[in-house]
């Protein structure tokens, strides 16, 4: 029997998914987050890249499912639940192979009878990643509302798409702070850069705005 979702855990979902996304481990945090609603066995958060489905968290499966890449072809679920525009429950005797058989915590071999689920997360029409859900109990997510796991559908995607650009500034201002650290290296205050065409002028800009404080001296 599957939790019943009020709309207080809706709004409490709502508040904490826009809280998670500047955090240091965002992406756990959502998928935390979204166990709170939707108890579960196992879940997993995939970013889409190219026709590939990358792991950016997960709870119930294997350490190792994080360094796995999951062609969207070669996995039936996997390809259903990004091809549909809505959240997919599969009956819990579908002969669909389980993309995780073999990894849920637990449970050797191929997974039994159980309960799958799964959410396609999308921003502005485009598919970004997914949300799966595993219950060892058959049914265990019959009872949820489709318009409950649409609006939670909705409030995932947005707050995975602010999070993964949240984590390309990041990356970007990590790689301009280690091109200022090589600068530095290279004894900027000794090297006067010399030039006063326009994009040498951008460069001196540059290391203005950028570089520690001692640089600037």
């Amino acid at each position: 029997m599957s939790k019943s979702i009020s709309t207080d855990d809706l709004i409490k979902l709502a508040l904490d998914l826009s809280a998670s996304i500047t955090h240091e481990n965002r992406f756990l945090e959502l998928l935390q987050h979204a166990v709170q609603v939707i108890p579960c066995d196992a879940v997993a958060l995939l970013k889409k890249q190219g026709e590939v489905l990358i792991p950016l968290a997960l709870r119930g499966l294997a350490p190792d499912t994080m360094g796995r890449r999951f062609s969207i072809a070669d996995h039936p679920r996997l390809d259903a639940i990004c091809r549909s525009p809505v959240p997919i429950r599969f009956p819990s005797e579908s002969p669909l192979p389980d993309p995780y058989d073999g990894l849920v915590e637990g449970s050797k071999g191929d997974l039994p009878v159980h309960a799958c689920m799964g959410l396609p997360l999308t921003f502005e029409n485009r598919l970004i990643g997914v949300l799966t859900f595993d219950a060892l109990i058959p049914g265990s997510f019959d009872n949820i509302p489709e318009n409950t796991l649409q609006l939670i559908s909705s409030l995932a995607s947005t707050s995975l798409y602010t999070a993964l650009n949240i984590e390309q500034l990041e990356n970007s201002a990590r790689q301009s702070q280690q091109m200022v650290r090589e600068l530095s290296q290279h004894s900027v205050n000794d090297t006067e850069i010399i030039g006063s065409s326009e994009p040498v002028m951008g460069l001196k800009s540059e290391i203005t705005n950028v570089a520690p404080p001692i640089l600037r001296c």
